[in-house]
């Protein structure tokens, strides 16, 4: 997601010296697989066309989408101003976080001297004295006054809050979300390019085998569209049941049904890409199984890649 991805992308523009991402991923890995007009980080100018419409209707009404607003042909309103935030707060939380880990080095060993000093306790609140006017009088509905009213959303909250909406499912038809760079939100990809990436990654071509290995060892379970998932380093991991024989699956599942994935020991890859998002992902099930019949044969079962169901040939 965002979070990863910009760390990674500040990462690999500080490696190579300041070369934007985009031009990093034209010249290291799209344009030698022949997928440079396929795989893009954004879609800038009159790329806009290229790219479908989202429907994100069947999606569960408490994935919190502002659904009325996505198809009318026009931004809603506030979201223009999203676009530009979340294209700020990007570069801004890369720069806060850099800083305040600068500031946690620098202030360590003051921090650790003052953690290890006895503190005070702390002073009582002053007590209301009985017939004297409350400190904080009754507000309009019985309760608090100031005291108790909310505390407004601080600048970077709104900017947080604004983004959120931007990257959710609601976002991908918006102009602005196609053209800005948001590394782990914003790229476009074929079904085609996505499958040429996988294959050449489980043919070898991209990270050398003991790399590749390590990949697909687990380290960490969470969710995913909240559903469980399991990953390895950078990719979810999944297994293919092929009769007795059971193969390691690299890859990722995205929100309402696009998939793309690899089985490094059968040379596999397979891309399945939608416009039409749903939670139970019924086209790109049948697709799989259509796929895995014809690829592996019939019986396999793909595992842990779309949540808890698998999915069988």
């Amino acid at each position: 997601g965002p979070p990863l991805g910009g760390a990674l992308g500040g990462a690999l523009r500080a490696a190579s010296g300041g070369t934007s991402l985009p031009a990093l991923l034209s010249s290291r890995l799209t344009s030698p697989l022949g997928i440079g007009d396929e795989l893009l980080l954004s879609l800038p100018g009159g790329n806009h066309p290229r790219a479908v419409s989202h429907s994100v209707a069947d999606l569960p009404d408490e994935a919190d989408l502002e659904l009325l607003a996505l198809f009318s042909g026009r931004e809603p309103e506030g979201e223009e101003q999203a676009g530009h935030q979340a294209g700020e707060l990007a570069g801004e939380q890369a720069g806060e976080q850099a800083g305040q880990r600068a500031g946690e080095l620098a202030g360590n060993q003051a921090g650790n001297l003052a953690r290890n000093q006895p503190r005070d306790p702390p002073a009582d609140p002053p007590r209301d004295q009985p017939g004297n006017q409350a400190t904080n009088p009754p507000g309009p509905a019985g309760g608090g006054g100031p005291a108790d009213a909310p505390p407004a959303a601080s600048p970077s909250t709104s900017r947080a809050r604004s983004t959120a909406r931007l990257l959710s499912p609601a976002g991908l038809n918006m102009r602005r979300m196609r053209a800005a760079c948001l590394p782990g939100a914003s790229a476009h990809a074929s079904a085609h390019a996505l499958a040429t990436f996988y294959s050449a990654l489980a043919a070898g071509k991209l990270l050398p085998r003991p790399v590749l290995a390590r990949a697909a060892r687990r380290t960490s379970a969470g969710l995913l569209s909240s559903e469980e998932a399991t990953w390895g380093l950078g990719f979810q991991i999944g297994s293919l049941q092929v009769g007795e024989w059971k193969h390691v699956v690299l890859g990722h599942a995205a929100t309402g049904g696009s998939l793309a994935f690899c089985v490094p020991e059968l040379g596999l890859a397979v891309a399945v890409t939608v416009s039409r998002l749903t939670a139970e992902r019924a086209a790109t099930r049948r697709i799989l199984a259509l796929v895995l019949r014809e690829t592996v044969g019939a019986g396999a079962c793909l595992s842990g890649m779309l949540g808890a169901e698998d999915v069988r040939s």
